[in-house]
């Protein structure tokens, strides 16, 4: 073998540690290990030896207070998250009520501006007319029924005559 190979197989070199355990122990740690749903006990044998390790280095995030085996610290932090996401939700909560708002008052105006030709058209007509029908209007303008309602319905351009005409206010 040269060098260079060498090196690479140094590079993927695991160290190895045994230890010894009676049958009944074996057993038990087979019977967590399906539990857990690892494949080898070596992969389960190592994650409880790093989650160890790691409960060593931050003990803080592992005291057990009370019953419920949740450290405050922890407790607090997650209250502290949960209030931020609450604040967070609000303010979205409070902008999609605006933007709302805002559709709700643009398609008003869009409304209006859309229909302003038509009431130029009805407008005009009534001026020469003094008094129409819904059908003399509709007949006059050649609009669609409906467009030609939305138009004369705004109470304060126009006015229903005691025999049920529309005229200019």
């Amino acid at each position: 073998m040269n060098e260079k190979q060498d090196k690479q197989k140094r590079k993927y070199d695991y160290r190895y540690i045994q230890f010894t355990v009676s049958p009944k122990e074996k057993d038990k740690i087979e019977e967590y290990m399906k539990k857990e749903n690892y494949k080898t006990q070596s992969d389960f044998i190592r994650r409880l030896i790093f989650e160890h390790i790691r409960k060593q280095e931050n003990p803080e995030l592992f005291i057990a207070t009370d019953d419920s085996n949740i450290n405050p610290i922890v407790l607090e932090r997650i209250a502290k998250n949960v209030r931020d996401i609450q604040q967070l939700l609000s303010q979205r909560e409070e902008a999609l009520e605006e933007m709302k708002r805002m559709i709700t008052t643009l398609h008003t105006i869009a409304e209006r501006n859309a229909l302003a030709k038509e009431r130029t058209m009805i407008t005009v007509l009534l001026q020469m007319h003094t008094s129409l029908s819904l059908k003399q209007i509709q007949e006059e303008t050649n609009l669609p029924e409906d467009v030609v309602f939305k138009v004369i319905s705004d109470m304060n351009l126009f006015k229903i005559t005691a025999a049920g005409r529309f005229a200019l206010r």
